[in-house]
């Protein structure tokens, strides 16, 4: 009789406690196969499938021995970019095909992470022939705003997809077509940024069987929505949000959008606006299709008199459309919302948290929040402490004066944020309380000026340490002082390390040096990759060795590839 381990004899509650301690990653390469149950067990925790943050050498075996065996479970599956590269590689070709339709027969959610838009535009071809697959989630998308993209993805797994998002970290993308033959009738879910609100009427035309469509807006000097008079209503629309705080909206301009959903259900609205129509209540409703069930709203108001009266604004509305509205008298703007407004994301500025009141419940759901504008760290944390669900902050502020600021808090800020896990500040912001409230916190992403002001704190160190899986650091400058060995050292769990440098002069060289030092001496076992140049005599050097080490059997404990002014260790 085979031995069998006192763990696969555990109850199942208390097996499924360990595992939450756990990446899905190191479940998957320790438990699997143990039995038929513990497979089942595996595909049902790690959902989605998800193998990032892992060694070279436990990739290799998870693809090659044990994905193929349990492939046929997994009904979602997380693709990271940074590995897809090594499996095309022609100068280092990983052992296996990475065929996902045979390996994964009845996945129904396919996620693409960190891909750049040339990249997913090359691997949207091996999306194919996967019968089941309807969904794919796009996340981190970086690149150049490709033209062709949408239209490509909209084409992927033989036109079976139903609902395509991009997340709110993915780039703006463009729409431009003036075939009016070319649809995606397939499409009838879709989030994604758009570059220009002018390329709505394009959107429109592409995918007439849309039912649930949220569109963000970049920055732009004004609206133009002159490709929307002869785009299709979209008779089956059920759900639609707009976000778009770059630009300053007018009632006609949100008039024009809904007279194209005749059906729509559920409607959300997170603009800017100076057009006062806009924010009187007696003028929105009017404009609101006859099916409408469910309205909400978040709208930053810039007014030009020297005076508001917030009273006389709020009471416009009607009833059964409750509002809130805080004022900002100094800058000059309002912020109107619904209560409550329950969306996923928000972008606010900073300052609002002056005006949120304790006990400030109306916009508990979300969990994606970026913070932006003038500010302080206070003026963070005061928005921060009514936001107990986040999984994602991104803080980008600007201040000369910390110091005076902090000093004027006179209430105390009680933070919790038992579920964030994903960090990124650009600017000047004190982190340990943000830190010391977000346990699970395991991904990091700041500019090389707060790297370095974490570096300088200790208290700040000491809570990250333990704590951090991936590191990011973007804005490099000064890299002949950036030492990996000490990074990898004061943060031993980094299993990813990206670093890209902000002035495309200055060569990442000594970078590579030092990576292929670690590798050497076996110090680290990671994924590194940098962004930037090499000079010339880099590129020889690199060539050069790159040549020595190839074909040597070391070659199965790493993995290599340079393309695009990204070169990528794994090892």
């Amino acid at each position: 009789m085979a031995d069998v381990s006192i763990f696969e004899i555990l109850p199942e509650e208390i097996r499924l406690h360990v595992f939450q301690y756990l990446s899905c990653a190191d479940i998957v390469y320790s438990f699997s196969n143990l039995n038929t149950r513990f497979n089942a067990t595996l595909t049902h925790v790690c959902n989605p499938m998800n193998f990032n943050n892992i060694t070279y050498q436990q990739f290799d075996c998870l693809m090659s021995n044990i994905l193929p065996k349990i492939g046929s479970n997994i009904r979602s599956f997380v693709v990271n970019e940074h590995w897809a590269n090594f499996i095309s590689n022609k100068l280092h070709p990983i052992r296996f095909k990475f065929d996902l339709s045979s390996i994964f027969p009845n996945l129904h959610t396919l996620v693409l992470d960190c891909f750049t838009d040339a990249d997913l535009l090359e691997f949207i071809d091996d999306i194919r022939d996967l019968k089941q697959l309807l969904k794919l989630v796009v996340k981190r998308l970086d690149g150049q705003r490709s033209y062709e993209l949408l239209e490509k993805v909209f084409t992927a797994n033989n036109r079976r997809l139903k609902s395509v998002l991009f997340d709110y970290d993915s780039l703006y993308l463009s729409v431009n077509t003036n075939n009016e033959n070319v649809s995606y009738p397939n499409i009838e879910e879709l989030t994604l940024n758009l570059i220009y609100c002018d390329m709505i009427g394009n959107l429109f035309q592409l995918v007439p069987n849309i039912r649930r469509l949220h569109i963000t807006f970049g920055e732009s000097p004004g609206v133009s929505l002159t490709s929307l008079m002869n785009a299709p209503p979209l008779i089956h629309l059920k759900e639609f949000e707009l976000h778009s705080i770059g630009m300053f909206w007018e009632l006609s301009d949100i008039a024009d959008i809904l007279s194209k959903m005749p059906s729509l259900h559920k409607l959300t609205l997170d603009l800017s606006t100076d057009d006062k129509r806009l924010v009187n209540g007696q003028n929105l409703p009017i404009i609101l299709p006859s099916s409408l069930i469910e309205i909400q709203f978040c709208i930053l108001y810039y007014f030009s008199e020297s005076q508001i009266k917030i009273d006389s604004l709020v009471g416009t509305w009607p009833n059964h459309i409750p509002i809130s509205c805080w004022l900002h008298e100094f800058q000059k703007y309002a912020i109107i919302h619904t209560t409550p407004y329950n969306v996923f994301s928000m972008v606010v500025p900073a300052t609002i948290g002056r005006y949120m009141l304790s006990g400030w419940k109306y916009m508990q759901p979300v969990e994606y929040l970026k913070i932006y504008g003038e500010s302080s760290s206070i003026d963070v944390l005061m928005v921060v402490q009514h936001l107990h669900r986040l999984r994602k902050l991104n803080i980008n502020i600007r201040n000369d004066s910390e110091e005076p600021i902090m000093m004027q808090l006179t209430e105390p800020v009680i933070l919790h944020l038992p579920r964030l896990k994903y960090l990124q500040v650009e600017g000047k912001c004190e982190l340990f309380h943000l830190l010391n409230a977000a346990s699970s916190l395991h991904e990091l992403s700041v500019d090389f000026d707060s790297f370095s002001r974490i570096m300088d704190n200790e208290a700040v160190h000491q809570l990250l340490q333990q704590r951090i899986v991936r590191l990011e650091i973007f804005r490099l400058r000064d890299i002949h002082k950036l030492r990996l060995d000490t990074i990898f050292k004061l943060f031993p769990l980094i299993r990813n390390l990206v670093l890209s440098v902000k002035d495309s002069s200055v060569f990442i060289d000594s970078l590579v040096w030092q990576t292929l030092n670690i590798w050497k001496e076996q110090q680290q076992h990671a994924y590194l990759c940098i962004k930037g140049p090499l000079s010339d005599e880099g590129n020889q050097t690199l060539r050069k060795w790159l040549m020595e080490h190839i074909y040597t059997p070391i070659t199965d404990s790493f993995a290599f590839d340079y393309q695009n002014k990204w070169i990528h260790f794994w090892f």
